[in-house]
């Protein structure tokens, strides 16, 4: 239900705090799906969302998809401001810099951007091309350090409790600075409004 208050709530903010005299949407809410090259990353599938809030030539985008490889699924969000290089009725070319976040089994954060190119085929909709990249420099994680024993009480299945040593594995959360990328080309299809 809050999610759903969520996306009412973004719907009605841009016709009320961005409203245009002009005939250019002031929402684009869009889905992209296409692959994922990695460099230092595994290469992927890729399915994304994205809401742009527009102004004129200027805006804000959000986007939330996952990567998906054979073995693991990564959430995946992005924040940052956003330029229209061309923004007519017909075709748009949007530009945005801002943070990238990655999150499956460990965590890689960084800066990240897209350029899109929209052509309108109806009133309310578009498709277009879009290309995603990421630049992540830093990879957090968790390491196995070592091992603690400890000492529980478990009952013996007669009813008694005994004391027993239980082996827990520590682990300590890293850090690693790197160079990872991801290079995302996708098919878009949206809505605006």
């Amino acid at each position: 239900m809050k999610i759903i208050k969520l996306i009412i709530l973004f719907s009605i903010i841009p016709c009320v705090v961005y409203s245009q005299n002009n005939n250019l949407p002031s929402l684009l809410v869009e889905a992209n799906a296409g692959y994922a090259f990695g460099v230092n990353l595994d290469s992927a599938m890729q399915i994304d969302a994205k809401l742009m809030y527009t102004f004129q030539r200027f805006g804000f985008a959000v986007e939330a998809g996952s990567i998906f490889t054979p073995d693991k699924t990564s959430f995946h969000v992005f924040l940052g401001p956003m330029v229209f290089l061309i923004n007519t009725e017909n075709w748009r070319v949007p530009l945005a810099l801002g943070f990238d976040l990655y999150h499956g089994e460990t965590l890689y954060y960084g800066v990240g951007g897209f350029a899109s190119v929209h052509r309108r085929l109806f009133n309310h909709f578009y498709i277009g091309l879009n290309l995603g990249v990421t630049y992540a420099f830093n990879n957090v994680y968790d390491e196995l350090t070592g091992y603690e024993t400890k000492k529980e009480v478990v009952d013996d299945g007669t009813g008694n409790a005994i004391f027993v040593d239980r082996t827990i594995p520590v682990f300590k959360s890293k850090n690693h600075y790197g160079d990872y990328f991801y290079f995302r080309p996708s098919l878009v299809i949206g809505l605006q409004f």
